[in-house]
């Protein structure tokens, strides 16, 4: 087998893992989502019942004018939802680093990490997650990242490749997939 065929086979089952981790992380913010759904409900209805007091309020005569001003109040609330949503998301952040889990999300992203970058490479992390980090085995440098973020990011060692498993490339990745799901569950797509 050549070197070639190696590193194939290793970014081969880095992309498996990397898909795999993904659907994890999809379905704890499928869970977040269902978890939210209540309390978006409740900013729905009341949403609804201010739309139907402002259209109520408003004196317009065409319905073109009523169409118009019901499809701008109808997708400001839906980016109301969409933003309160992410926001709650953001807060939720430090409770995942908090959850028992997260130790074992680490140990498979280095796992991922030492797969495809070979023995020696640098693990780019939250300051937070320092000491647990570097209580994993491994021949692995740790840098802090300039932002506090979830997950880690993998480099090489001669700096050529890298693998983003960070909580935020995952959520970039598949945010227009869940805004639309989001819609969908509410009713408002």
């Amino acid at each position: 087998m050549t070197a070639e065929d190696i590193i194939e086979e290793l970014e081969k089952k880095g992309m498996e893992e990397i898909q795999r981790i993904s659907a994890d992380c999809e379905k704890g913010l499928y869970s977040i989502v269902s978890k939210s759904q209540e309390k978006l409900k409740a900013i729905e209805q009341t949403m609804e019942r201010k739309l139907d007091e402002d259209i109520k309020r408003i004196d317009i005569t065409s319905k073109d004018e009523i169409l118009i001003a019901t499809k701008t109040v109808e997708m400001e609330r839906k980016k109301v939802l969409l933003n309160q949503f992410w926001e709650k998301v953001d807060l939720l952040k430090e409770e995942i680093r908090k959850d028992q889990k997260y130790e074992e999300f680490l140990k498979k992203c280095l796992k991922e990490a030492r797969t495809l970058m070979g023995k020696k490479f640098t693990v780019v992390g939250a300051p937070s997650d320092r000491v647990l980090i570097n209580k994993m085995d491994g021949d692995f440098a740790f840098s802090e990242s300039e932002v506090e973020m979830i997950g880690i990011i993998a480099l090489s060692e001669d700096g050529k490749r890298s693998l983003n498993m960070s909580l935020n490339s995952i959520i970039s990745e598949k945010r227009d997939e869940i805004e639309e799901s989001i819609l969908e569950h509410m009713g408002a797509h």
